[in-house]
């Protein structure tokens, strides 16, 4: 074994071995942890008996996604869920209670047809990106059939519903890293 390669080991051993909660402070420059608030938006009004009691006791998918994030290098994730019908991540700057309200977000991210708007919610919902605590949010918005992930400002998609509850770890990561993407190099190049 090449040193270089020898020493990539010990290095990595070593990485592994340190819990979160051992792990060190950041240093000045250093971007880690990249602190993101996950929101569960929960499912549309209109949905279905079925799928409200697919997630009555909590989505599924939704926390084995956070499960995974959490235990990615340099990710400080956690879950919110709504508090009094408002996103409950504050914003540096300020912007009025009624574009907070989960009922207003949800508008910004459905077209009069129903349909998740997956390509504009980052772009619409933009104003969510300030905030003011974690480095940034991700939205968790479950449909019939789709499912809706955005990083205000940063980046938004959809997947399929069935393809994604039947996902491995390694492709719900792949996942994550797609939305949060963005956030993490801007992160990493903005320190």
């Amino acid at each position: 074994m090449g040193v270089m390669r020898a020493r990539s080991v010990v290095l990595v051993a070593a990485a592994l071995a340190l819990s979160p909660a051992l792990a060190s402070p950041a240093m000045a420059g250093d971007p880690c942890p990249i602190g993101i608030a996950i929101v569960d938006l929960g499912v549309p009004s209109w949905a279905s008996p079925e799928l409200r009691a697919k997630v009555k006791d909590g989505d599924v998918l939704l926390d084995r996604m956070f499960q995974l994030a959490r235990k990615l290098e340099c990710s400080d994730v956690s879950m919110h869920a709504p508090k009094d019908g408002a996103i409950p991540v504050a914003l540096y700057e300020k912007v009025d209670e009624s574009k907070m309200a989960v009922d207003h977000v949800k508008s910004k991210v459905v077209d009069q047809k129903r349909q998740f708007r997956c390509d504009q919610a980052a772009r619409d919902l933009k104003y969510l990106k300030a905030t003011e605590e974690p480095s940034g949010m991700v939205l968790y918005y479950r449909g019939h059939s789709r499912i809706l992930l955005v990083s205000p400002g940063w980046k938004s998609l959809c997947v399929s519903a069935a393809q994604a509850d039947k996902m491995t770890d390694r492709q719900l990561v792949a996942l994550w890293n797609r939305v949060t993407g963005p956030l993490v190099k801007d992160r990493h190049d903005n320190p």
